[in-house]
């Protein structure tokens, strides 16, 4: 995969939203300066299929896969898509003002070159995240092998670790040859409600840890499965804290904080507790530590890996923020999991 940088003029919404499904089975394909428009009103990562007419690869990859079901619907909810002709005659205006007119002779148009960066191996899609940095990947893909692409990108998983690093765990939870999903393994981490988890704290002192999940977000099962199943890691939650999920679009109430939190359904999705606790800025997963007065010491809205999580938990969990910044801490951490 390579890597390449536009950066869009715009101001960025700061909170993100749950889209509504839709039913077609075809893309909507939007052109360049509709994308454009349209992001700037609503971010969404943009993406880019860059078709080469006579090219089988291309064709195969447009006529079904793009085509599926799943993949369009999921396209034309969490995307904005653009089919871009690399031979195209036109002249073209890309996201940053810049005008690519293309040569008299035929040949690939300057904008594709100028995204693949001469690597013109098709079919081929570039995929902007929502900072207006782009990423491209050259190569056909299946829809087994393009799912976990749309999702890292989707659900923000560059925010916190590589392609590569998310993709190893990915396919730990969700293998390439699995019918049925994951299956679910036993729970090291010990999880309570959070009514539970408050009244425990009353009667043995110890931080609450908090794991504000949605069902629909990927990253959220693979946290679950990956992360917290981690032995090293859950056995670690156990000791130092109590350990509470929660679903943000719950239907529970629950009694907590001198309050009574319910989910009317309007004009969000999103359980009155999650929105308090995460100041309405809704993504997922998002871990929230308290101190054993409730307070309120870290909100991390992140996917986080084994490895991530470990320096955070042992910085809170043993009180190290009393004593240094986490940047001091994190440089005399010393990892208990083991060596792969």
């Amino acid at each position: 995969m390579n890597r390449i940088f536009i950066f869009l003029l715009m101001l960025f919404s700061s909170v993100s939203a749950i889209a509504q499904e839709n039913s077609t089975f075809e893309i909507n394909w939007l052109s360049l300066q509709k994308a454009r428009d349209t992001f700037l009103i609503r971010q969404k990562p943009i993406l880019l299929y860059l078709h080469q007419q006579g090219n089988d690869s291309s064709q195969i990859m447009l006529d079904s896969v793009l085509k599926s079901r799943d993949v369009s619907m999921y396209l034309n909810n969490y995307f904005y898509s653009v089919l871009l002709d690399v031979n195209s005659k036109e002249k073209l205006k890309f996201f940053n003002d810049s005008t690519f007119v293309p040569k008299a002779k035929a040949g690939v148009h300057p904008l594709v070159n100028y995204l693949t960066g001469g690597n013109n191996t098709f079919p081929a899609m570039v995929i902007f995240r929502n900072n207006g940095q782009g990423d491209l990947y050259t190569t056909y893909y299946s829809q087994t092998h393009l799912f976990p692409i749309l999702i890292y990108y989707f659900e923000e998983a560059y925010r916190t670790v590589t392609f590569d690093e998310y993709l190893e765990y990915f396919r730990m939870v969700y293998p390439e040859k699995s019918t049925t999903g994951y299956s679910m393994v036993r729970s090291v981490t010990k999880w309570y409600t959070m009514e539970e988890a408050l009244k425990l704290q009353q009667e043995h002192p110890k931080k609450i840890l908090i794991d504000f999940y949605l069902n629909e977000r990927n990253l959220s099962t693979i946290m679950y499965m990956r992360t917290y199943n981690n032995s090293v890691i859950g056995n670690y939650i156990n000791e130092h804290f109590y350990a509470v999920r929660i679903n943000a679009t719950g239907k529970d109430t629950i009694n907590a904080f001198g309050g009574s939190y319910s989910n009317p359904g309007t004009p969000h999705p999103f359980h009155q507790l999650a929105v308090a606790m995460l100041n309405g800025q809704m993504y997922f997963p998002s871990l929230m530590i308290l101190d054993e007065q409730t307070k309120m010491l870290d909100r991390i809205q992140a996917y986080l890996r084994p490895e991530d999580i470990e320096p955070i938990l042992q910085f809170y969990g043993e009180d190290k923020f009393k004593e240094l910044p986490y940047n001091e801490f994190k440089k005399k951490f010393q990892s208990k999991l083991p060596i792969r």
